[in-house]
């Protein structure tokens, strides 16, 4: 089922707001032991090859750039997803009380079904941020120098 979704600004005012498809990522879900209920958490990248079980993996971090190393035994789930960056210029909602500060980027990544189709808001809405929060990976700050 494709679904439209809009990613809406994540503050008010928001200067400038643009939405980037990093393309399709594996989703890897991985354990550290323990049972159900363990510990685990997600890794969004590309395999260099299929893991196989009994050979180390290697997965290309689609955010940091980093090669990581996975024992193809505590890998849970592969899904194959859509990486967004969304990256907003909230320099207008830092600046306060006649305060100037420096360019302000705020960086975000989000994860989305293949057929998603996605789309950059005009305009902050709390609702429609409610609706993506739990596609939300990572958001990043850069402030110019």
């Amino acid at each position: 089922m494709i679904k439209d979704i809009t990613i809406p600004h994540p503050c008010s005012p928001c200067e400038s707001h643009r939405v980037i498809n990093l393309g399709t990522v594996s989703r890897v879900e991985i354990t550290c032991g323990g049972g159900m209920g363990g510990l685990h958490w997600y890794v969004y990248g590309t395999f260099d090859e299929k893991p196989q079980i009994g050979k180390m993996a290697y997965l290309t971090d689609e955010i940091s750039g980093e090669q990581i190393t996975i024992n193809p035994n505590y890998i849970v789930t592969i899904k194959e997803k859509q990486l967004v960056k969304v990256e907003s210029d909230v320099t207008p909602h830092t600046n306060y009380n006649g305060k100037t500060c420096k360019k302000h980027i705020k960086i975000q990544y989000y994860w989305f079904d293949l057929m998603d189709n996605i789309t950059a808001g005009t305009k902050y809405d709390g609702t429609a941020s409610d609706k993506i929060k739990n596609n939300f990976i990572l958001a990043e700050d850069k402030i110019a120098k």
